[in-house]
């Protein structure tokens, strides 16, 4: 007998890991139950009870896929109990076999018509597959069974939504807001209802009609968070903004115990530049609410506004007022924190910089794929890609579903020169969970910017059949359509743009823009002139690619004309001012376009053009360091766009800040790897600095692959960069490449 035999572990008995595993649950820790009872339902004489306790187990830790196989072995047995029916079709539903499921809830419901909750799990299966008649008259029936179950209506109505049914909707709306009056349910249920209702008319019907709403629920609900924070978006949906913050600002004082309005409201103040009361509000709240959460969301704050030490101390000082304690007391344990919280904190920490909190935190924690991905953090935030990759394939074998990690393990490889490695985390990082960072639009403009525009295409499909609704995705997407030769598919993605009017004027600006390139100024002329919305204000990006074309055509006096006459028609709306300081700015008037500019910057200080364009104007006064207030500004409000961080690292540069400037310009190309134009200037401003080797050589090869989404002037900078770097033969490439296309 060998000697590894005797040390072997006992499996456990039957009713142990019965026993073991429903405390487990009982106690929610899932994981545990699906280890307690794993090695009796893999053997082959497992009965039914272990297998039906193991599928249980197996659904509440969220893999409802493995569940399936135990749970089909007891529900094709005629002596089946029906629990292993109703949780097959749940396995079945929640791990994407939706017809596998309506069919398996049918043969229960054949059996049983009066089981209510497998017909829930087939009306939302029916729903799931896009069967909406079907799904429909399952809710119905359910409905009838329970008339007063508000739950059910919601259900109903937001099917009715999707279909677009939307007085069939309102019906079932008015039906459930007479439920929320009769006094049964509780208050603060009861308001969100009617806060849903309210958001309907937003979304669905008119601001007025939503007006209406909101304001009989603020008679019923004075003081709840959501009917509150519902009516500000109506405020807001009816172009009052102003009103919208000074009317939260009156509730945030008479709800100080409410965290939520409270949240809100310091968001919408941080959100406006008005950060020294956002942080009071917080601070009062601190001290009303208590507990950690009001400084988290001041880190959270500080965080957005860049402001990294800052957002350490916060957490800090939440962790003290949670605990009555800190880092530094002798009393102190990070181990009273939870796992997950140490997580996020440890991510601020390193955010900031503050290595020694950060490390304190890898030690403390237990959990090992936390441990392991703050590790892999922490080495790629001292400058150890390498260590950070190691680190990362270590963790993704203990968590294989992290989103965030595989993202960040994408920036490890890309710091190291292995693009196709980085490329690959970033689709990882998108088909574990596409909502949840913006690895799809990273991964589709990294393969716009190699020429792979259907690639691209097929990104976005997948990132946008989770997040359909994602202006920029949509906008990402249209373009991609149009360079992969698809212009119905970019049509399509413009309409569902132009449905927010936030981004309607860019939909219509992009669709000219695209015209003018494909068949001349004169097509893009028409197009915009043939729409409707072209010369309303909120649309100012469309009225300007109409001035563009014009100014093609050699009419540009006819959009100077116009515009004027718009900015005095509507002297206190935003767009047409944006307009006219563009025209302005184009006649090299720099002093009119920054009189314009400041006070519209000012008032509308979440409006990105608005800080874009001002940042452009002071930096062409030689305003530097005003202009890169405003790009950082602009940078908040739209995370996602390159341009005023890269407008930001320019200005610094021509300040004379050169090495601010690379900083940040190696920061922007970790958010942003694809564009050329920074890394090209990064590693230009390496080499002038006597740094011609470690990442110079990374950056410059980054940018070579990269080269699609850069203007033509970066390709020679480029061939320079490799001449000082000793590769003749890449610089050469590079000069030939500009002689064959000069324009």
């Amino acid at each position: 007998m060998g000697c590894g035999g005797a040390f072997e572990a006992e499996p456990p008995t039957r009713e142990a890991a019965l026993g073991a595993a429903r405390e487990a649950l009982a106690g929610g820790r899932t994981e545990e139950a699906v280890e307690a009872l794993r090695p009796l339902a893999s053997a082959p004489e497992a009965d039914a009870q272990i297998r039906l306790a193991y599928g249980r187990a197996l659904i509440a830790n969220q893999q409802q896929s493995l569940a399936i196989w135990p749970l089909e072995r007891i529900a094709s047995a005629p002596d089946a109990p029906p629990e292993a029916r109703v949780l097959l079709i749940q396995a079945l539903y929640a791990g994407g076999g939706l017809r596998e499921a309506i069919r398996e809830a049918t043969v229960q419901l054949d059996f049983d018509p009066g089981d209510p909750a497998v017909r829930r799990l087939r009306a939302d299966a029916h729903r799931a597959n896009l069967q909406m008649e079907e799904a429909l008259a399952d809710y119905d029936l359910l409905i009838a069974d329970q008339p007063g179950d508000p739950l059910l209506l919601q259900a109903k109505i937001d099917l009715l939504s999707e279909v677009e049914r939307f007085d069939e909707a309102r019906t079932a709306i008015d039906r459930q807001l007479e439920l929320t009056q009769s006094g049964e349910l509780a208050p603060e249920i009861a308001a969100q209802f009617c806060g849903a209702a309210v958001r309907f008319e937003l979304e669905h019907g008119d601001p007025e009609r939503a007006r209406a709403r909101s304001e009989d629920c603020l008679e019923r609900h004075p003081r709840d968070p959501t009917v509150i924070l519902a009516h500000v978006d109506v405020l807001d949906g009816l172009d009052r903004e102003s009103d919208a913050t000074e009317y939260l600002v009156a509730a945030g004082q008479q709800t100080l115990p409410r965290f939520r309005v409270q949240y809100a409201l310091a968001k919408r103040l941080a959100e406006r530049e008005r950060l020294a009361e956002a942080e009071a509000v917080l601070r009062a709240a601190a001290k009303n609410v208590g507990g950690a959460q009001p400084l988290l969301a001041l880190a959270d704050i500080r965080v957005a506004h860049r402001d990294l030490p800052g957002a350490a101390q916060a957490v800090l000082e939440a962790i003290r007022n949670e605990l009555g304690r800190g880092p530094g007391d002798a009393d102190f344990d990070w181990k009273a924190i939870p796992p997950e919280a140490l997580f996020a904190f440890g991510d601020v920490f390193l955010s900031a910089e503050d290595f020694d909190h950060a490390r304190e935190i890898v030690a403390a924690l237990d959990e090992d794929a936390y441990s392991l991905l703050l590790e892999a953090r922490l080495a790629l935030a001292t400058g150890e890609p390498a260590r950070a990759l190691e680190l990362y394939d270590r963790a993704f074998r203990l968590w294989p579903a992290n989103s965030g990690a595989r993202y960040l393990a994408g920036v490890a490889a890309m710091k190291q020169g292995e693009f196709d490695r980085a490329m690959g985390y970033y689709q990882d990082a998108l088909r574990a969970d596409p909502e949840s960072n913006d690895a799809g639009i990273v991964l589709a403009r990294m393969q716009m910017a190699q020429g792979y525009a259907g690639a691209a295409f097929d990104t976005l499909d997948v990132y946008l059949r989770k997040s359909p609704d994602h202006p920029q995705a949509l906008r990402d997407f249209a373009a991609a359509a149009m360079a992969a030769g698809l212009p119905a598919y970019a049509e399509s993605a413009r309409a569902r743009m132009a449905t927010d009017v936030q981004w309607a004027g860019i939909a219509l600006a992009d669709q000219a823009r695209d015209l003018a390139r494909a068949r001349g100024a004169d097509e893009a002329r028409k197009y915009l002139e043939s729409s409707k919305g072209l010369f309303a204000p909120a649309n100012y990006e469309a009225l300007w690619a109409w001035a563009e074309a014009l100014r093609a055509l050699g009419r540009f006096d006819d959009a100077v004309a116009r515009i004027e006459a718009l900015r005095r028609a509507h002297p206190e709306e935003s767009g047409p001012a944006l307009a006219w300081a563009r025209v302005l700015a184009a006649r090299e008037d720099w002093d009119g376009a920054r009189t314009v500019l400041e006070p519209l910057a000012d008032r509308e200080a979440g409006l990105l053009a608005a800080q874009v364009d001002l940042g452009k104007v002071l930096s062409a006064l030689g305003r530097f360091d005003e202009a890169v207030e405003r790009f950082d500004r602009a940078g908040r409000l739209d995370p996602l766009s390159a341009e005023a961080a890269y407008l930001a690292c320019v200005a610094l540069e021509r300040s004379g800040k050169t090495k601010q400037a690379l900083e940040r310009l190696e920061r922007l190309v970790m958010r942003h790897p694809w564009h050329a134009a920074a890394l090209v200037e990064a590693a230009r401003l390496r080499v002038a600095a006597g740094e011609p080797g470690g990442a110079t050589p990374v950056l410059a090869r980054q940018a070579l692959r990269f080269l699609g989404s850069a203007p033509p002037e970066v390709i020679p900078e480029l061939a320079s960069v490799f001449t000082e770097l000793g590769d003749a033969e890449t610089a050469a490439g590079l000069r030939a490449r500009v002689a064959r296309n000069p324009g």
